[in-house]
């Protein structure tokens, strides 16, 4: 087989989730501000060449028309971040 082969896929949970000693993941709703360094996460992946994440946005009760904004940085050296993809909320491009 050719290629990167990853026999368990490492699990990170971060806003709004834990996960116990059993790897069993537990989601808490957060409430997000719109000031984006309220609600940073930072995720180390030692080196792996893919990163998957799932993410799920609710509007709560009083909201409507709004949407997730997210950012994905990533850094080779753990200093500098350089950003990874922008997705356009009106069309859903991600580019």
């Amino acid at each position: 087989m050719s290629g990167t082969y990853y026999s368990v896929q490492p699990l990170f949970p971060f806003i709004g989730s834990s996960k116990n000693t059993n790897n069993v993941v537990t989601l808490s709703p957060v409430t997000l501000t719109a000031t984006g360094s309220d609600n940073r996460a930072q995720i180390d992946v030692d080196g792996m060449q893919q990163l998957v994440l799932y993410v799920r946005y609710i509007t709560g009760s009083g909201e409507t028309n709004n949407i997730l904004q997210m950012t994905v940085d990533y850094s080779p050296d753990g200093t500098n971040f350089y950003q990874e993809v922008t997705e356009e909320s009106s069309t859903t491009t991600i580019t």
